[in-house]
């Protein structure tokens, strides 16, 4: 009997961890760095919480600036450069990180800090989503500095993964989403090539970005970056028609590139009606309300009629919170697929909630 006894409460014990390590498996947290501030939410198997935004230090706004302006394929720039014995040797002249990447890595850190505490422990999994494409399979010295800030910051591995702000952006309105398995069609007819048009307006910058989506991956055809373009430059500004002139004149060159990504659907008959639905657009920023931008856009857009844009006032918009867990299937495991995750059921449902 007491033998019965130990087993029945060692079980009791192994069904209690088993659950509290699958409670914690179920979260992960979303940290988004923008140009002048960073922000984070906490992901659940069952909601999605905003948890902190954070505005940057002028250190902060300078190393972004930076990142976004300097693109090279040097990856052993050595300012940036963390060789792997730094973990265990901080103080070596060699591994002294610059200004740079201290300022990004503790904003990185005080986000962390802040999901943790509101979850009321260490939070297993993160994603980070940025204001550039820099994909791991592509490195440049802006990839280097991302991996070595998030070294630095100590967030939790093996995820620590980052992803471009736009791409997480598409991704949470369920434009290229793609689970594992069928749903990707690796084994079926594959969905003709879809393109996306990203477009960042925030006070500090103005950013278009074209990508092709294949089968949930994203391929950069064209970014620009125009900081004389930021909001904040209006003010500073005595005839506004030139701001808005250099907004569109980044549109119409963001676009180019499009027939040519689509010209499957131009040389297919059966294809050309759905045409329409090969373009999609999605906008955000900290300025993205501002009149003059929607005008630029219907302007430049006119032509295209693209089968879907994301903007605020429609509640298909996904703030830079939602987006920085990259719609929040980025952390499900892939075999996890008993468990289906549909980012835009989930804007849907909350917008019948009251909460967007």
């Amino acid at each position: 009997m007491a033998c019965r006894f130990r087993l029945a409460a060692l079980l009791s014990a192994l069904m209690t961890v088993c659950l509290a390590m699958q409670d914690m498996e179920d979260q992960a947290m979303g940290l988004d760095l923008t140009l002048t501030y960073g922000t984070a939410v906490l992901w659940t198997i069952n909601s999605t919480s905003s948890v902190a935004m954070i505005e940057g230090s002028s250190e902060y706004r300078s190393a972004m600036s930076n990142f976004v302006r300097y693109s090279s394929n040097d990856t052993n720039d050595v300012s940036i450069r963390r060789p792997w014995f730094c973990r265990y040797f901080p103080s070596l002249e060699r591994c002294t990180p610059d200004q740079d990447l201290v300022a990004v890595a503790d904003m990185l850190y005080a986000l962390r800090t802040a999901c943790d505490g509101f979850a009321s422990e260490p939070i297993p999994r993160s994603g980070v989503s940025v204001p550039v494409k820099a994909p791991w399979y592509n490195p440049t010295n802006q990839t280097t500095f991302l991996s070595a800030a998030i070294d630095l910051a100590g967030l939790p591995r093996p995820t620590g993964e980052y992803f471009f702000a736009g791409e997480s952006v598409a991704v949470a309105n369920g434009i290229g989403h793609c689970s594992f398995g069928i749903n990707c069609n690796y084994w079926g007819p594959s969905e003709p090539t879809k393109v996306v048009l990203t477009v960042d307006y925030s006070q500090e910058a103005f950013t278009a970005s074209l990508m092709s989506v294949d089968g949930g991956q994203f391929d950069e055809l064209y970014r620009q970056t125009r900081f004389d373009l930021g909001a904040a430059s209006l003010q500073s500004r005595d005839n506004p028609h030139e701001h808005w002139e250099g907004v569109k004149e980044c549109l119409k060159r963001a676009l180019e590139p499009t027939k040519g990504a689509l010209a499957h659907y131009y040389r297919n008959e059966r294809l050309k009606k759905k045409l329409r639905e090969a373009l999609h657009v999605v906008v955000y920023g900290d300025a993205v309300d501002t009149a003059g931008l929607k005008a630029a856009l219907q302007e430049c857009l006119e032509i295209f009629e693209p089968g879907f844009v994301a903007l605020r006032e429609y509640h298909k918009m996904a703030d830079p919170v939602f987006a920085a867990a990259q719609g929040d299937t980025a952390f499900l495991w892939p075999w996890d697929i008993d468990r289906p995750y549909s980012p835009q059921v989930e804007m849907e449902e909350r917008m019948n909630k009251g909460e967007l």
